[in-house]
């Protein structure tokens, strides 16, 4: 995207980043420490027994 001068941050850039479509709730488990948080998932993996701040990876 750079070299095309798309700033990733923008709507434009946030959508090729992704391929083209638009995220709604991501629960593929990279979510990394400190990014954003999935809306319902990591409640439920407490709720199975997970535990830590980022059930996907600890």
């Amino acid at each position: 995207m750079a070299r095309l001068g798309i700033d990733p941050t923008s709507p434009a850039g946030r959508k090729i980043a992704e391929g083209g479509f638009e995220v709604w709730d991501r629960l593929d488990g990279l979510h990394p420490i400190g990014g954003k948080k999935p809306s319902h998932y990591n409640d439920y993996l407490r709720e199975q027994g997970y535990g830590g701040e980022n059930p996907w990876h600890d």
